[in-house]
């Protein structure tokens, strides 16, 4: 198949991957009477998660705003 990475190689995310399939989708904001996390709540969240999960790799994708 085209395109797909021999066996036993890495594969790498890049910008002429991920050009062909972005897409702008509209942000409407939050819905109405939602609130954010504070940087406490992440903050348990995250330690939360790693006590259930130990991964060897992590992987964290992100946008700013």
């Amino acid at each position: 198949m085209k395109g797909k990475p021999a066996r036993g190689t890495a594969m790498a995310l890049t910008a002429d991957l991920v050009a062909p399939v972005e897409r702008v989708e509209p942000d409407p904001g939050p819905e109405p009477g939602t609130t954010e996390h504070t940087d406490a709540e992440f903050d348990g969240l995250v330690e939360q998660l790693l006590l259930e999960y130990r991964p060897e790799v992590l992987w964290v994708f992100a946008t700013a705003r």
